[in-house]
């Protein structure tokens, strides 16, 4: 995160978002975040939601197989399909 007017206006975002000035803040990852494919094809918020919905269907998968140990494994992955959709999420 090179440009200064960038790191001003995530500077005042994350005043906004009410957080403190000694907050630990990973710039570039926040950067990252906020940053649409259409500013940058390389860098930008895909690769992130790319591992953030892997992680939400491990923590749906776990808590299915911790719930219904019982249940089989075809039925997990048509619940879990359901409870990670992006209807269900948004």
């Amino acid at each position: 995160m090179e440009d200064a007017r960038r790191s001003k206006q995530l500077r005042k975002f994350v005043q906004k978002l009410g957080l403190s000035e000694t907050a630990p803040v990973d710039w570039a990852l926040l950067d990252l975040a906020l940053t649409h494919p259409s500013i940058s094809a390389e860098a930008n918020y895909q690769q992130l939601e790319f591992v953030g919905d892997a992680v939400v269907r491990l923590v749906a998968s776990e808590l299915l197989l911790e719930t219904y140990p019982e249940c089989p494994v075809g039925e997990f992955a048509a619940i879990r399909s359901v409870m990670v959709s992006d209807r269900t999420l948004a």
